[in-house]
């Protein structure tokens, strides 16, 4: 434990080995009794080699500043990313090792405000979320009427919109969005990728608009 806050051990572990690592953090989650007392004494980029079984809040309340000042991976982000969006109504402080846990079914039960924000916020922070987690999102913001709202939503998800609503006076600032988004995330070849170019290539041509767009030669 004193080991843990020992700046010239902390920076050598930091090089060790993941063994070594996990070793090391198994030794103090062994001498801590609970979730909060594991945030508090596992070194914050240490932290993705504690379990996935050990995050889960039961009666204890979370310490978000400790939540918020550890480097999650998205697996163990998703384990906790429910009980973080009960514990707060503004996400302003949630950080993108958080928000990269992103689960639909927690934020489909959000009010349109709510979801809005939080959209908001993975874009300011620029967490990064998988082909699944942002298409299930384009799915909840068309569903709760907010996708008008593009503009404030990671260009990402506008990749997972469908395309058939958007409209014509507002395509060109919407495909130019888009286009800096991860076209990798479309596959070659898919009805999405394709219907992307088409439609961003209808919105120039017939309606003149003259808009710089990065798509690729999908």
């Amino acid at each position: 434990m004193k080991m843990a806050k020992n700046a010239n051990f902390h920076r050598a572990i930091k090089k060790a080995p993941g063994y070594l690592k996990r070793a090391f953090v198994d030794k103090i989650i062994s001498n801590s009794s609970s979730l909060n007392d594991i945030l508090n004494n596992v070194p914050d980029d240490l932290v993705d080699q504690v379990p996935i079984p050990l995050l889960v809040f039961r009666d204890e309340l979370l310490d978000l500043r400790k939540i918020n000042e550890k480097q999650w991976s998205p697996e163990q982000a998703a384990v906790f990313f429910v009980d973080v969006l009960n514990a707060t109504d503004s996400y302003t402080d949630l950080s993108a090792a958080v928000l990269q846990g992103f689960q639909c079914g927690a934020a489909s039960r959000l009010s349109p405000d709510k979801i809005s924000s939080l959209v908001e916020h993975v874009k300011n922070k620029k967490a990064v979320l998988s082909t699944h987690q942002l298409s299930c999102m384009a799915k909840i913001l068309a569903a709760k009427n907010l996708t008008a709202s593009f503009t404030s939503y990671p260009p990402d998800v506008l990749l997972f919109f469908d395309f058939t609503q958007v409209q014509n006076h507002t395509c060109k600032e919407f495909y130019s969005l888009a286009s800096q988004g991860n076209l990798n995330l479309l596959p070659n070849g898919s009805a999405q990728r394709t219907q992307l170019l088409n439609n961003a290539l209808v919105c120039l041509v017939s309606y003149n608009l003259p808009f710089k767009c990065t798509f690729l030669v999908l």
